[in-house]
């Protein structure tokens, strides 16, 4: 929105801004996931984008968004951010960071831009090259584990766990020989409704605030 203007918010705060939408006569986007109002000319004048913690799925109303969600002030989450080579990870209490860990490795064939496990179910084949890269994916997922082996108890007093990670690399972390501390079918598991970047510390603490903060855009007069 042109001439608008902007505030965050923390996720306990979600009622305030929900009463607020409200009386503004938002309705919602389920598209884009919150919720609007338009003026005469169909511009949007207010928007209200939820935290992350609390994204619209399928509601139809303010009224049923509100009786989907469970506010509480404390939270205690964790967010696993997985790409080939790289991952990101850490453990927030209460809007503070208290673990975090990058971990990388060389397992993509750089022309292609293909992870060594892919290019070996694709192909079949395997020269020196090939070896390092598949040994390096098989560290890769094992430091995972290791790392949160760690962080065990904190990870145990989760709320929710937050990941972003392919189909085929998700598999490839339960496989791994050093078995992975946290169970496939944990109901906390909450895959991340965004486009991650490559993983870092700094796309860690993005998407963490996305996790925690919502926003409110108003049309300025």
């Amino acid at each position: 929105m042109e001439n608008s203007e902007s505030q965050a918010f923390l996720w306990y705060q979600i009622g305030k801004y929900l009463d607020e939408a409200k009386a503004q006569n938002a309705i919602i986007d389920n598209e884009k996931k919150c919720f609007t109002k338009t003026n005469e000319l169909g511009e949007i004048v207010y928007r209200l984008s939820p935290p992350v913690l609390y994204n619209i799925r399928d509601e139809h109303s303010i009224e049923e968004y509100r009786r989907n969600i469970q506010v509480n002030e404390e939270l205690t989450f964790a967010v696993f951010l997985i790409q080939a080579g790289a991952a990101s990870l850490g453990v927030w209490v209460d809007g503070e960071c208290i673990h975090h860990k990058v971990i990388t490795a060389y397992m993509v064939r750089k022309k292609q831009g293909k992870s060594q496990l892919t290019h070996l179910n694709q192909k079949g084949k395997s020269r020196q090259g090939s070896r390092i890269r598949l040994n390096n994916s098989i560290r890769f997922f094992e430091n995972i584990n290791v790392k949160l082996e760690e962080w065990l108890d904190d990870i145990e007093n989760c709320d929710h766990l937050f990941f972003s990670c392919t189909p085929r690399l998700w598999g490839e972390l339960f496989r791994s020989k050093v078995s992975c501390p946290i169970d496939k079918e944990d109901i906390r598991w909450r895959r991340i409704p965004m486009d991650i970047k490559v993983p870092n510390f700094k796309e860690l603490q993005r998407v963490a605030r996305r996790i925690m903060h919502g926003r409110v855009t108003c049309k300025s007069s």
